[in-house]
């Protein structure tokens, strides 16, 4: 699958629209747009800035974004669905948002409306558990950035990668469990 740079960038302002659809800006919504802008390549002085700005920056179009492919847009509707989670609060503005761009991408109102099921019932596991589940789809965005690159050899270096920082965090609970 090609994620292109427009596709890159339609995935950061998507999540941008999200984000100000409150007319306020968490710091957990910080930290997920953070996260995912430096995933997407992005430069921290830009990102930064774009976030500073955010909520007075006139020059965003809320329009719904259309990608390049179903693949690419379902895992922004998963990333843009747990952003507006992220702040405990959701708003209507929000899911009116997302629903207007899956139907722009031409995805499923039934898998829509599963995704939000899933991210509301993600809210009551435990705090390991949440770990993991947060760690599984972060690798989903980072193994399409690297199948993005057309390079097998890229994408095992990122799997590997992940596999590794997954079992050092294993370990690391481990040893903090013993010593206690």
């Amino acid at each position: 699958m090609k994620f292109t740079l427009l596709d890159k960038s339609n995935y950061l302002k998507g999540l941008l629209i999200i984000a100000r659809k409150d007319n306020q800006l968490a710091e957990s919504e910080k930290d997920i747009l953070r996260r995912i802008a430096e995933k997407l390549g992005f430069a921290s002085d830009f990102y930064e800035e774009t976030i500073t700005n955010l909520l007075v920056n006139e020059h965003i179009n809320d329009e719904p974004i259309k990608f390049s492919n179903k693949k690419i847009a379902s895992s922004f509707i998963s990333d843009g669905i747990k952003l507006a989670f992220s702040d405990k609060k959701i708003y209507d503005a929000e899911i009116s948002w997302l629903k207007a761009t899956a139907v722009e991408n031409s995805l499923d109102e039934e898998w829509f409306v599963k995704i939000i099921e899933r991210e509301d019932e993600d809210d009551e596991v435990t705090y390991f558990e949440s770990k993991r589940l947060g760690a599984r789809r972060g690798h989903m965005l980072r193994s399409m950035l690297a199948e993005a690159e057309d390079e097998d050899a890229e994408k095992k270096r990122v799997m590997e990668e992940e596999l590794k920082h997954r079992l050092k965090w294993k370990k690391d609970i481990v040893k903090k469990i013993l010593e206690e």
